[in-house]
Formats: C-alpha cells, sequence, structure tokens
C-alpha cells in the first residue's frame, strides 16, 4: 500500500495524463489516456504494461533526460508502489531523481518531493538508515522553497517524523511531529477535527519517550475534537477514551481512569449491544483496572460477563479471550482459589470454554 503522499502524487500525474490526452492525441498522449483509464478503473497491472510502453516510447522520441521520460517514470512508480513492488519502484524515482536535478538544478522543489517520496519507499520497507538521509534532504529543499504553511511540508515532516520515531530518535521526531502540528493549526484551524492525525502522532511520542503528563494534555484535546467532529459513541471517540484512560492509570490516578472506561463500555453496549466482542473487551478493561486496585469482587464480576460473551460469540482464540483468562487465573490465585485457577489454565491451554464447550 502506498504513502498518502505517493498516492497523492501518483493520482495528480495519472490525472495531467489525462487532461493532456484530451487535447492533442499524439502517441504519447494517447499512451498515457490509456494508463490513466486503466488507473482508474483499478487495472494496475494492465496500467504498469502501458507505461512501460510509454516510457520506452519517451525515452525513443524525446531522448532520455527529457522531462516526459521522468513523467513516464514518476507514473511507473505510483503503480509499482500500488502494486508491493517497493525495489522497481526505487530504481525508478532515483532514474527520475537524476533527470530533475540536471533539468531544474539540486535543490528545486521537484527534486525534494522526488528525495521525499524516495525515503518513504525505504520507510514502507523498514529501511530507516537509508530513508533517513534522503528524507532530511528532500525536507531541507522543501523547507527552502516553500512557504512555511506549505501541506507539503506536512508530508515532508511527517515522513522524517515517522524515521526517527521507528529508529527510537524521539527528540527528534517530537519536534518534527509538533512543527507539523503547528502548519496544520496554520492551514486549518486550531480546532479543526483534520488535526487529529498530527495530535495522535505527537501523543504516541510523548508515550513512548515516558512524558505521560503531555501525552495527556495532547489525547484530551484530540478527544475533544473527536466529539466535536462525530460525536461520543463513534469508535475513534470510545478508542480515545481507551488510551486517555490508559494514560491516567500510568500516572496512578485510577478514580479519572475507571470514569472513563465506564463512558467506553456503556458508549459500546448502548451503539453495539451488550453482547458484542468489542464489549467484552471493554469489560476486561474496566476489570484489569479493579483488579489492579485489588477490588477483586468488582473485577470477577466483568470478567465472567467479558468471558460469556466469548462463550456466546464462539471466539476462544481472540487475544482479549486470552488476555481475561491469564487475568482471570491471576485473581483467583490472589484470593486464595489455587485449585480454581489451575482449572482456568487447562481451559487456557486447550483453547476451550470454562463452561466446558469446545469452539465449533
Amino acid at each position: 500500500m502506498p504513502s498518502p503522499s505517493i498516492a497523492r502524487l501518483g493520482a495528480a500525474l495519472l490525472a495531467a495524463s489525462l487532461l493532456v490526452g484530451c487535447s492533442a492525441m499524439t502517441p504519447w498522449n494517447r499512451a498515457n489516456k490509456k494508463i490513466a483509464q486503466l488507473y482508474y478503473y483499478g487495472h494496475y497491472a494492465e496500467a504498469v504494461e502501458e507505461a512501460k510502453k510509454a516510457l520506452t516510447y519517451a525515452e525513443k522520441t524525446f531522448g532520455s533526460g527529457h522531462q516526459h521520460v521522468a513523467t513516464a517514470l514518476s507514473n511507473l512508480v505510483y503503480l509499482y508502489s500500488i502494486l508491493g513492488q517497493y525495489q522497481k519502484s526505487k530504481e525508478l524515482l532515483l532514474r527520475a531523481l537524476k533527470i530533475k536535478e540536471k533539468e531544474l538544478g539540486p535543490d528545486h522543489v521537484t527534486v525534494g518531493l522526488i528525495l521525499t517520496h524516495l525515503s518513504e519507499i525505504y520507510r514502507y520497507e523498514g529501511q530507516y538508515a537509508q530513508a533517513e538521509p534522503y528524507g532530511m534532504q528532500g525536507l531541507l529543499i522543501l523547507l527552502n522553497k516553500l512557504p512555511s504553511d506549505h501541506p507539503k511540508l506536512l508530508e515532508a515532516l511527517n515522513n522524517l517524523a515517522y524515521i526517527y520515531d521507528a529508529q527510537k530518535k524521539y527528540e527528534q521526531a517530537e519536534e518534527l511531529y509538533q512543527k507539523a502540528l503547528t502548519i496544520g493549526e496554520e492551514l486549518y484551524g486550531a480546532d479543526h477535527p483534520g488535526l487529529g492525525p498530527y495530535l495522535s502522532n505527537l501523543e504516541m511520542v510523548y508515550r513512548r519517550s515516558g512524558k505521560i503528563k503531555q501525552a495527556i494534555e495532547i489525547s484530551k484535546r484530540k478527544l475533544a475534537l473527536q466529539a466535536k467532529q462525530a460525536g461520543p459513541g463513534q469508535r475513534d471517540y470510545v478508542q480515545s477514551l481507551i488510551n486517555l484512560a490508559d494514560l491516567y492509570r500510568s500516572e496512578g490516578r485510577l478514580t479519572e481512569a475507571e470514569s472513563l472506561l465506564k463512558q467506553a463500555l456503556e458508549l459500546d453496549e448502548t451503539k453495539l449491544g451488550k453482547t458484542h466482542l468489542r464489549v467484552a473487551m471493554d469489560l476486561y478493561n474496566l476489570a484489569d483496572l479493579y483488579a489492579d486496585d485489588r477490588r477483586f469482587s468488582e473485577a470477577e464480576t466483568l470478567m465472567r460477563r467479558a468471558l460469556a460473551i466469548y462463550e456466546r460469540t464462539d471466539t476462544p482464540r481472540n487475544p482479549y479471550w486470552i488476555k481475561t483468562m491469564t487475568k482471570y487465573a491471576a485473581l483467583l490465585r490472589e484470593t486464595g482459589r489455587e485449585e480454581d485457577a489451575r482449572n482456568v489454565d487447562l481451559h487456557l491451554k486447550q483453547g476451550t470454554f470454562l463452561n466446558g464447550n469446545k469452539p465449533r
């Protein structure tokens, strides 16, 4: 799956090809029109074959350094990325990069965008050491050439921040995520729902670097935006309640965490019904908090409710079923019921329900 910015680049290139093809129907334009049509209808493999032909035609007709060759290469890059053929994408991007550097100069905006896209492909492959220098070079060009609130800067900033984040370079990642958020605020406004992904990125890097207080503030802000956008009860909103509760728990703020987990449970019960698997997960989250707070009776009640849902839905190997059974056994031992705990262990090992039934 290509990155969003690669997708936007490819869509723009293919759309441009289609528009060109509608004006002067040269062989070059006809080829690009056909590629755009195949792309539009999702025939990506066929589009690749046509794009190869277009590249060959451009090289023979215009010369290997012509901008049409760079366009043909870029179309192929996008199509290969859709198909997950990243090695081919990289090889072609490097060819396009050489053409554009020679044609436009090494610090042109187009060169910066190509470098960023090349970095993204390396990042998608998990090759962060290779992705980082391309990402840094591309970002520096765009920072120098584009206005400070340009949307393309968001893509370049987030790309390099992801790379730093994956390498546990949290300070560098935090700085870039914060800058991306600032640009997003300038573009859309401080209360725009579209800021959600930027807030999520910053929240997660605060979590990973142990800055829990900062993560809580960002999480609360994201929750408020989600409530404004779609209202309580939407999946993202409920998940944000759970995430904020987890942050409160890590600070020992169990009363605040309990309130949020109860809200999540109530919203899911109302929207999904009391026997939905998501409700079972919510029950586990609240039971887990009660168990850690040594409120064993309340925790056991919720765990048994959750396990009953799994039995009803016939899904014993759900990861949350495993977590609930494991926590339930630990609770039984904590309250001196070793024989009952061993029985739960046995069912967990065999993958069977507590009532003895096996899943169908």
